[in-house]
């Protein structure tokens, strides 16, 4: 049996199956017959990285339309939702990132995760939700850590706003700690002096990893 998870088979451009061989995490593309390795930044190949994404949405619940973008140099979005047309759009970001398939999941979560909520989101804390409800099972440490760091950031962003106090701060760590299916624990926040040097620890099911976490002030919620 094949050592990838989940093998997408194509015939035509169309999706017409996809097997889960419960072994790996890793994303194949069968197309015509035979497996091959895609450039998610090539044009001709976002066909297939767009049914991929439409997959994971559908499995997730989400029914509005999915489609693929190519960034353009220098970009970084993943992924965003559209209140306005109800739509999902992935980018080829996601699948530069990560090839290991639960990461790619979660992203497209996040932002199924945006059409449940309110969209454009009001709040950075509201932003910090949608990524403690995502999907962390089968993620790479990796993917946690910046999870965690995302979600930190946006605290932070909301204290740096005086919309949340130091105890409010930590009653919502403690949440992420109580309710994140990663095993993820976020410890220690220290954010004396001046946020640009904000630091904590991360852990793993009980294993400390380096986050390399940065403070990043935000301009907007939904960034």
């Amino acid at each position: 049996m094949s050592k990838e998870d989940h093998i997408f088979t194509f015939s035509g451009g169309k999706l017409i199956s996809m097997v889960d061989t419960k072994i790996g995490n890793a994303l194949v593309f069968n197309i015509n017959g035979r497996n091959q390795s895609l450039n998610p930044s090539s044009i001709g190949n976002g066909t297939y990285f767009r049914q991929v994404s439409e997959y994971y949405a559908r499995e997730q619940g989400f029914k509005g339309d999915v489609n693929y973008n190519i960034e353009p140099e220098g970009g970084t979005r993943g992924g965003f939702y559209s209140s306005a047309s109800k739509s999902l759009t992935m980018t080829d970001i996601t699948y530069l990132n990560s090839q290991n398939i639960y990461d790619i999941k979660s992203t497209v979560g996040h932002e199924v995760g945006h059409s449940k909520s309110k969209d454009p989101v009001s709040s950075f804390l509201e932003h910090a939700g949608v990524y403690l409800r995502q999907d962390l099972e089968g993620t790479s440490d990796a993917y946690k850590v910046n999870n965690a760091n995302q979600f930190v950031n946006r605290v932070l962003n909301t204290f740096d706003s005086s919309k949340i106090d130091s105890d409010g701060m930590s009653k919502v760590i403690e949440n992420y700690n109580d309710k994140n299916n990663g095993g993820v624990k976020i410890h220690g926040l220290n954010y004396m002096g001046t946020l640009n040097g904000a630091n904590f620890k991360t852990s793993i099911d009980g294993m400390d990893k380096r986050n390399g976490f940065q403070y990043k002030k935000l301009d907007d919620p939904s960034q």
